[in-house]
């Protein structure tokens, strides 16, 4: 069978009860068929313990200070990101958004509370 084919929603929803911290970053400009809103609607109909938290969640701009380069949306241990000035190869255009998001990632501690406040 065709990964195309298969839903990965069952298993990102047992990560995330599982504890396991789950991020997902999109460029606003992707035409392809796996974009940002498509995926933030997938992410939404999640059924996990906190999924109303995350239906509730407000995104904010990152970094919180200076020119933002994305925003995110976050509960628990779920993080949504999109990326601005980029589409679907994030890393390459904006390497430097990339980077900063990676470095988020890698920090945890930076996602806690909501980005900028």
């Amino acid at each position: 069978g065709s990964d195309l084919k298969r839903d990965s929603a069952p298993v990102v929803a047992s990560l995330l009860e599982l504890g396991k911290e789950v991020v997902m970053y999109n460029g606003v400009r992707d035409g392809s068929v796996c974009n940002h809103i498509g995926n933030l609607k997938a992410l939404l109909n999640l059924t996990w313990s906190g999924s109303s938290d995350f239906a509730a969640a407000r995104s904010r701009p990152w970094p919180s200070s200076g020119r933002p380069m994305g925003h995110i949306r976050a509960a628990r241990n779920l993080r949504f990101a999109t990326v601005l000035r980029t589409g679907h190869l994030v890393p390459a255009v904006v390497p430097q958004a990339f980077a900063t998001l990676l470095s988020m990632v890698l920090e945890p501690a930076d996602w806690r509370g909501g980005v900028g406040e």
